[in-house]
């Protein structure tokens, strides 16, 4: 008797421990590049000694669906002063791989929206919802003396991703399997206790 609820033991131990990952595996579940987390935040600095200027283009984790703050702030060189009252924009461009190696990358979309300046901080911020997943340059352009029509600018790629659990195209067909994955685990832990 021993003996077989020792075999009997042995068989679930062994049939429990390759079936322990299939949680992992199951239809349904992707665990692609796609569906990770985004890309961390992404800081920047670009010196123009020409016009004493110092800038900095602040992004943080950028996922679909969601709304992020974009932040620039501008600054002298010389003196640390902020740099208030520029009129500052962000260029936000939705980017595809170009077909040649070499190549530029193919703007897919663009929208442009005017930044709010934090009570003379020098910080300019934007809120902005990105849409759809991929690749996305953001340029903040400033015109930070009246008299110069050029701007000055600082650019940013970053990748927009969509964050963990945020897949609701799966999450129908997800739930069954999640639920007689459970059921099994459960039967095969039951099994292990007798």
């Amino acid at each position: 008797m021993m003996k077989r609820y020792l075999l009997l033991l042995v068989f679930f131990g062994i049939t429990a421990v390759p079936l322990s990952g299939c949680m992992m595996w199951m239809p349904g579940m992707d665990h692609g590049p796609s569906h990770q987390m985004p890309e961390r935040a992404k800081t920047i600095e670009k010196d123009i000694p020409e016009k004493d200027a110092r800038l900095i283009l602040d992004v943080p984790p950028l996922s679909a669906g969601e709304e992020a703050t974009l932040a620039f702030t501008a600054g002298r060189i010389r003196n640390g002063a902020p740099i208030t009252g520029a009129a500052v924009t962000f260029l936000i461009e939705r980017l595809r791989q170009p077909a040649a190696e070499h190549a530029d990358y193919d703007v897919v979309t663009s929208d442009e929206r005017t930044a709010e300046e934090l009570a003379g901080k020098g910080i300019y911020q934007v809120r902005y919802k990105f849409g759809e997943q991929g690749l996305y340059r953001i340029t903040a352009r400033a015109r930070i003396e009246a008299d110069v029509p050029a701007p000055v600018k600082i650019a940013i790629v970053q990748d927009v991703g969509r964050r963990e659990g945020h897949d609701h195209d799966n999450e129908a067909s997800v739930t069954p399997w999640m639920v007689v994955g459970g059921i099994g685990m459960a039967v095969m832990m039951l099994l292990m206790v007798l």
